[in-house]
């Protein structure tokens, strides 16, 4: 199989065009169409045992969901979203626009970093990263089996709460990957998204 080429085929321009249409797509799809998702789990532990309920997101429209929003995770996709930071940064000059867009980029850094779920699994601390990559690579996309060895070996309270950490990380992913693609569409709609840089530095639409 040859390897896949990255996004060298995109002009950044084309690739802020392509985010845009794609992010809007993302915005329509069932899962993101209710005015609330109720999911979760609860654990509780007594001297019978461990009892573990589970309120879900439907699966069909969850995994037409994640179909939509994994290029935006993966690095090798025009769309990746780190990667569409740093073109809004080279590509908006509109000051308001692009503190939007910085802003988003700060919130989701915090987001992917929070310290008030930390997951411990064989004495290793457990990135919400690495658990969105066992759920996506045992269960929807692939079926990598040493992802799939660590999902069902783990107990299920412990795998109740992954999942529960799964939802939360793919769907504020998805809130910022929305919110910037309104930004990067407003900008163009107003032609605030500058092609070239001349030769004195500045924008040139």
């Amino acid at each position: 199989m040859a390897k896949r080429k990255k996004n060298n085929k995109w002009t950044d321009y084309e690739r802020l065009q392509l985010f845009t249409d794609d992010s809007e797509a993302l915005s329509k799809t069932r899962l993101l169409s209710h005015e609330k998702l109720d999911f979760g789990c609860q654990v509780a532990v007594s001297i019978f045992g461990t009892t573990v309920k589970q309120r879900g997101i439907d699966e069909d429209d969850l995994r037409a969901f994640l179909l939509g929003l994994r290029p935006f995770l993966s690095e090798e996709e025009p769309v990746f979203l780190h990667g569409i930071y740093n073109i809004c940064d080279k590509l908006i000059p509109d000051a308001q626009v692009i503190s939007y867009i910085r802003k988003s980029r700060s919130q989701w850094k915090r987001e992917r970093n929070d310290e008030m779920l930390k997951f411990i699994f064989n004495k290793k601390r457990i990135h919400s990263e690495e658990i969105v990559n066992w759920w996506m690579n045992s269960s929807y996309f692939h079926r990598d089996r040493d992802k799939r060895q660590i999902m069902t070996g783990l107990p299920e309270a412990v795998r109740a709460i992954t999942r529960y950490d799964f939802l939360c990380y793919v769907l504020q992913a998805a809130s910022h990957v929305i919110w910037v693609g309104m930004n990067v569409r407003y900008a163009f709609n107003n032609n605030l998204v500058g092609v070239l840089l001349t030769n004195d530095g500045k924008f040139r639409n």
